[in-house]
């Protein structure tokens, strides 16, 4: 009976940290409001699970060559291949909990900004990369969502721009918005470009 109640106590509190986890990322979500001047604004704090799932493939790929080569080493120098079995282990763990670190440092330093004439986003861990891009300029902005994002509840945006030969390209992105912060900068960005295009037609008239 005991065995019982000690496990629908640690069922009731993971449900209650699963639930309070769950709030805060929609809380997080809705109080994002974009305004002109704003910012600095982050990515979806469940943009930290869709990166690292991202780049699993690799990762695993990198994994099961490094541990597999130490496992081996190991069981050849070691008389019991236990031990080789249990540091290999120990090793993946390191390198997920790892992994997960630097994830949070990509999160921590990918902002963007909405400055009065421009829209900036600034990213980079150890190189860092800004980008700047001018109202006037925006031709369209495109939201997608592949499968993993969607999963996640995830957009990314992509602003087009017009380059020097006429071309329209994808200059700038924002991989981990939440749906309704996508949609929200979306109509801001199309909103200002459109006014400040037309305000710079009237001028040169």
């Amino acid at each position: 009976m005991m065995k019982l109640f000690a496990c629908l106590s640690v069922r009731n509190n993971i449900v209650s940290e699963y639930n309070f986890f769950k709030l805060s990322m929609e809380e997080q979500a809705k109080s994002q409001k974009h305004t002109l001047p704003g910012g600095p604004y982050k990515m979806d704090p469940r943009y930290i699970w869709y990166y690292m799932i991202g780049h699993t493939v690799t990762l695993l790929f990198i994994i099961v060559l490094l541990i597999g080569g130490i496992f081996l080493e190991l069981t050849i120098n070691l008389t019991s291949p236990v031990v080789g079995l249990i540091l290999s282990l120990i090793l993946v763990l390191i390198l997920i909990l790892g992994v997960y670190g630097w994830t949070r440092l990509v999160y921590h330093f990918y902002r963007y900004e909405l400055w009065e004439d421009e829209f900036r986003k600034e990213y980079g861990v150890i190189n860092k990369k800004y980008a700047s891009i001018p109202y006037d300029r925006i031709q369209n902005v495109d939201i997608s969502r592949g499968l993993l994002q969607r999963i996640f509840g995830l957009s990314e945006i992509r602003i087009q721009t017009a380059g020097q030969s006429g071309l329209v390209i994808a200059e700038g992105s924002l991989p981990g918005l939440s749906k309704e912060n996508a949609e929200d900068l979306r109509e801001l960005l199309l909103d200002i470009s459109r006014t400040r295009r037309t305000k710079t037609q009237q001028d040169g008239l």
